[in-house]
């Protein structure tokens, strides 16, 4: 249970980054293929109870999604390389 924006950031930062996969060389599809991740879903109910505004739930989960994007972004491209 996260109770500040950081500890959310933290968890939508966590979540994003352990779902990174690099299927680009991948030559089988079907059963073989990994999930793909399109978002996550993070409970602030433990947070919005600890007096966190909504505003700073969302800006917390977002600056968590760039940095795992950036990341992501970063290990392609050395996959790539």
């Amino acid at each position: 249970p996260a109770t500040d924006a950081v500890a959310l950031r933290a968890v939508a930062e966590g979540a994003l980054l352990g779902a990174y996969g690099f299927p680009w060389y991948r030559t089988r599809g079907g059963d073989d293929a990994p999930p793909v991740v399109t978002g996550i879903v993070v409970d602030t109910t433990t947070a919005r109870a600890a007096g966190l505004k909504r505003k700073d739930v969302e800006a917390a989960a977002a600056a968590g999604a760039v940095a795992a994007e950036s990341v992501w972004l970063a290990r392609d491209l050395v996959n790539l390389s």
